[in-house]
């Protein structure tokens, strides 16, 4: 059973966790310096949260119809949503399901994003792109539709400097010998 009635629902949850973000003294700073326009279009029930974070301007957030211009668009179920915003969903996870969310951008947006990074210590160059030494082990099942999604997240993925090493194994493989163990060292 879906967690929302309806698209005023899901304004009034997520909608409000985003004017929230945007007033907070000590994470609206930090939010801002995404300095981009980011569109949310949800599925199950239909509704839409744009939000503005715009280094050195006001934050803002249109819950349905707007008139701002998206430089990221992502689209997933609402639920999906609600779940990650309660910590029950790995985002990278998220971003890799078919039926899950969908990124939709360009290269100067990660670059931005990649960037932000940066500024809190992280291995980026003045580029954008990631230099940290480490290769990222990555698992999926080797066949579809997740060998596909897997190498098309390990080409957008490299592009942004990650050094990824892909393992396809057979799907009942993901699950008894990757998941939930951390002596595995998979990272995605």
């Amino acid at each position: 059973m879906p967690y929302f009635k309806d698209a005023d629902d899901v304004y009034a949850v997520i909608g409000k966790l985003f004017v929230d973000l945007t007033q907070d003294e000590e994470l609206a700073p930090k939010f801002r310096k995404a300095n981009s326009i980011v569109q949310f279009q949800y599925r199950n029930p239909a509704s839409q949260i744009t939000i503005k974070a715009i280094e050195g301007q006001e934050g803002v957030v249109d819950c349905g119809e707007t008139s701002m211009t998206p430089d990221i668009v992502m689209s997933m179920d609402a639920d999906t949503a609600h779940k990650y915003w309660l910590g029950k969903v790995n985002v990278t996870v998220a971003l890799a399901r078919v039926n899950g969310s969908h990124p939709e951008g360009d290269a100067e947006v990660a670059k931005k994003y990649m960037l932000a990074a940066r500024e809190d210590g992280l291995p980026v160059d003045e580029n954008g792109l990631w230099t940290g030494k480490e290769e990222i082990l990555t698992v999926a099942a080797n066949s579809p539709p997740d060998n596909k999604v897997a190498e098309a997240f390990q080409a957008a993925a490299q592009k942004l400097g990650f050094k990824l090493s892909l393992r396809l194994v057979p799907r009942e493989v993901v699950y008894t010998n990757f998941c939930a163990s951390p002596s595995k060292k998979v990272a995605i």
